[in-house]
């Protein structure tokens, strides 16, 4: 037995010496263009923390968003994004000086959006968060985008130049289904995992896909208590999953009365019409 375990072993050795064994596919990180895991030297030069020129916040809602967002340390991390939603006790509200305001940037909450990175709508992802909280929830999720009709040839996509076109679900660190609301990030570092589109969807929900050249991360911190807190982000990932849509989806038709769910299948390529010979 032990000479037929040194020989098993001494097996595996030569097999892996001479790369008989197929090494384990290295994912690509698509965010890393975006600054995903916060090292860089300018942390946030593709994500969207500013929103003093009221890009979609409501006016005056967004204008301090940025003073709350900043990259730091923590513990053995040292890049991380933070966020820190403050308290109620801040002043009055720019639309109704009558009213104390909610928390510094109104419902929206504090955000960071990442700049828009390409994908194939044929390809389904997976986005990947590491996360901590204290005494603060959030909303966590990705936009499928595409450019408007007239889009200058070469333009590089942001949050403003590009429209949405589908809204992918949020994700939970506590394990609830697709339509849970807040994050539940909890108090220690986690990740956590969600995919796009989802394996299931309506006829509708998969011509909004197919629309889609890009997906764009968005950072929330909210807190549905409005209470103050802080929450911590760190090595944000999309990556391409080897299968394709068509192959692993299925669509719910839906025409009001009942809903019929059916295996999405791909149309097949029309063959190419064999030339005519030309006349003589």
């Amino acid at each position: 037995m032990k000479k037929m375990y040194i020989g098993m072993m001494a097996a595996v050795v030569v097999t892996s010496l001479f790369g008989q064994v197929p090494a384990k596919p290295v994912v690509k990180n698509l965010l890393e263009i975006r600054n995903g895991h916060f090292d860089d030297p300018t942390p946030f030069q593709y994500w969207k923390v500013d929103f003093s020129e009221k890009f979609y916040l409501k006016p005056g809602e967004g204008s301090e968003n940025h003073r709350y967002v900043e990259i730091v340390e923590d513990g053995a991390r040292k890049h991380v994004l933070k966020m820190t939603v403050p308290g109620m006790d801040l002043g009055k509200n720019l639309n109704r000086p009558d009213l104390p305001m909610r928390n510094i940037s109104g419902v929206d909450g504090i955000q960071a959006i990442a700049y828009p990175v390409p994908i194939n709508p044929n390809k389904r992802y997976r986005l990947t968060v590491s996360a901590r909280a204290s005494t603060m929830n959030a909303r966590i999720y990705a936009i499928g985008k595409y450019f408007p009709a007239k889009t200058p040839p070469g333009e590089q996509p942001t949050p403003e130049n590009t429209r949405d076109s589908f809204k992918g679900v949020s994700m939970n660190f506590a394990g609830k289904g697709g339509d849970a609301q807040w994050a539940d990030v909890p108090s220690q570092w986690a990740t956590q995992s969600i995919e796009y589109p989802p394996k299931v969807m309506t006829e509708l929900a998969y011509g909004f896909w197919m629309k889609c050249k890009f997906l764009e991360v968005h950072l929330i911190a909210l807190d549905g208590a409005e209470r103050s807190g802080t929450i911590y982000f760190d090595d944000i990932r999309i990556e391409e999953l080897p299968e394709l849509v068509t192959n692993v989806c299925k669509i719910i038709k839906d025409d009001g009365k009942h809903m019929e769910q059916r295996a999405l299948i791909a149309k097949p390529a029309t063959p190419a019409k064999a030339a005519k010979p030309a006349k003589k």
